[in-house]
């Protein structure tokens, strides 16, 4: 791969990943009960417990998005 095309990777990747943490986001805004409800009845759980979930994972898909994605382009960048 040339050095553009690992550019260009970098970047769809960053903008992919960040665009599903913003569509994550907006849905569980917008639809809060519905997944709270879903998730309770499915696994047994209070609506506390699915919220502690949804949001550690919303925590742990920016971390992951920043680290893997936004970090290595940014390094790109900064090296081109």
């Amino acid at each position: 791969m040339t050095m553009v095309q690992i550019e260009m990777l970098l970047l769809w990747m960053t903008l992919i990943n960040f665009g599903l943490l913003l569509f994550s986001t907006v849905i569980v805004i917008v639809f809060r009960g519905a997944i709270y409800r879903m998730h309770s009845s499915m696994f047994g759980v209070d609506e506390k417990q699915v919220a502690q979930v949804v949001y550690t994972y919303m925590a742990n898909l920016k971390v992951l998005v920043i680290v893997f994605n936004l970090v290595p382009l940014l390094a790109f960048y900064l090296l081109d």
